[in-house]
């Protein structure tokens, strides 16, 4: 999980932080039992809190058709224009495979940056501009259940936040921290080239 120097509005913290806590109290009781209930309880509750308005067909469309499949929420900037795909999963089985559509038709749309799959505890943020495998293409994942509570609100906003993506910051944020988890990612893969170069010169 990445993590931010700078935190939200104290105000809108304070909402989602204790929304975050009551979902938790739900996990902890198994209370989510289908994709469904995490869509209505879950997922709803938080975009309502970072301010989206999930009556509004304009602004939150859902089972968006995409090819052959259905995207379970597309939020949208400006009206009926989709920038973001959330892709949901009954609570456990969180994951991005067999869902190479949903990557294929957001990268050829040119318009939808974003893609996040999530299970209501966990959530997974991924860059559909970016180049090659799953996993290269993701941002960051938080997890509600075990994480921070103020790191948890932080992605939120920092991603989902309306005004976020009405200016278009949320997108910037994306990308700028995909760029950054891509350079860590490369650092960390030349040191055990770099630990056996000093090993040999040692020998």
């Amino acid at each position: 999980m990445l993590h931010f120097h700078r935190f939200p509005e104290r105000g809108i913290a304070c909402s989602v932080e204790n929304l975050i806590n009551k979902i938790r109290q739900y996990f902890d009781t198994g209370a989510y039992d289908s994709e469904e209930s995490v869509r209505t309880q879950v997922c709803f509750p938080i975009l309502r809190e970072l301010d989206w308005d999930t009556d509004s067909p304009v602004h939150l469309r859902t089972e968006f058709p995409v090819s052959k499949l259905k995207v379970d929420i597309a939020l949208c900037h400006p009206p009926k224009e989709p920038v973001i795909f959330i892709e949901i999963k009954a609570p456990g089985k969180c994951s991005p495979q067999g869902q190479e559509q949903v990557f294929e038709y957001a990268a050829r749309q040119g318009g939808i940056p974003m893609i996040i799959f999530t299970d209501g505890d966990e959530w997974h943020f991924y860059n559909s501009y970016g180049t090659g495998t799953y996993d290269s293409k993701k941002v960051t994942s938080i997890r509600l259940t075990k994480d921070n509570a103020e790191e948890c609100v932080e992605h939120f906003s920092r991603y989902l936040q309306y005004e976020q993506v009405e200016s278009g910051d949320a997108f910037d944020n994306l990308r700028r921290d995909h760029k950054q988890v891509r350079s860590a990612n490369k650092a960390k893969s030349k040191i055990p080239e770099a630990w056996k170069k000093l090993v040999d010169e040692e020998d």
